[in-house]
């Protein structure tokens, strides 16, 4: 019994069809040229400030002297540190007591008139 080879890829598609249309092409591009000032704004204004807080939580540095690496260290101490656990503590407190009062306050919605 013979057995017909065939290829297991699938056809090269772009965008659902063999070729994408001119006119396809330009409304992607279009698209892309729109959602890049966001894009742009979000990596310089978020994932940039995140990752910059990161590694600076990995230093010790006063700003006089020269940053010095110490790696999970800090991370080590905070958790030994009472005070750190006392305002966590209290940050919990004041979470559990603003949250559901204002969510319950505003999921309930004025009458409409009629």
């Amino acid at each position: 019994m013979a057995v017909a080879s065939r290829s297991l890829r699938a056809p090269r598609t772009w965008l659902g069809t063999e070729f994408a249309s001119l006119s396809r092409r330009r409304e992607m591009r279009a698209a892309f040229l729109f959602l890049l000032p966001n894009a742009l704004g979000f990596v310089l204004f978020m994932i940039g400030p995140l990752l910059s807080s990161l590694g600076f939580s990995l230093l010790e540095w006063n700003l006089l002297a020269p940053p010095a690496f110490r790696g999970a260290r800090n991370y080590l101490e905070l958790g030994r540190d009472p005070e750190f656990w006392r305002s966590l503590r209290a940050t919990f407190y004041y979470l559990a007591g603003s949250v559901p009062k204002t969510s319950s306050s505003k999921s309930r919605s004025p009458a409409r008139p009629t």
